[in-house]
């Protein structure tokens, strides 16, 4: 879905995707790209780098760190009984799905086929509604609903 809006620059009439007028403004591609050239040989008479140059220190250190607080966080995790069951759920359907025992579905709420299985019970593994993320959100958000109350909840004007 495009709409024709005018360049704030030079008043040109351009179709533009929501993404591409976030990203560039309200510009026609035109005097963004003579921006850009402008921009790069500014940075570049500055001798200072065109493009942002990331601290290889950092980023490895980082890492490390992120990997330590996953660890801790999955044996913090399998403690819990509870989170145990929902982990063996997961698993198992995981290895259907793999194995091809289960065959993927597509959303219950949109048909959209990039789909998440939801456990309702994890106490029946291969027992899963077949969401895609934003309804999967959803669900989570409101545990109680059903597909009828969600399908109702997210009518044109609730999406």
């Amino acid at each position: 879905m495009s709409d024709a809006i005018s360049c704030v620059k030079c008043g040109a009439s351009f179709e533009s995707t929501a993404a591409r007028s976030r990203k560039r403004g309200r510009v026609c591609r035109r005097c963004h790209a003579e921006w850009a050239k402008a921009y790069r040989l500014r940075r570049r008479a500055e001798g200072r780098p065109v493009r942002r140059t990331f601290n290889p220190e950092y980023d490895r250190a980082y890492a490390i760190r992120r990997r330590e607080k996953t660890a801790q966080e999955n044996r913090e995790r399998r403690k819990n009984p509870e989170e145990m069951k929902k982990i063996k759920a997961q698993k198992l359907l995981q290895h259907a799905v793999a194995k091809g025992h289960i065959r993927r579905g597509v959303c219950e709420m949109c048909g959209d086929e990039n789909v998440h299985g939801h456990h309702d019970d994890y106490t029946l593994p291969y027992s899963v509604r077949w969401l895609c993320p934003k309804h999967h959100r959803f669900v989570h958000r409101d545990a109680d609903l059903q597909a009828d109350d969600i399908r109702s909840a997210l009518k044109p004007g609730g999406q």
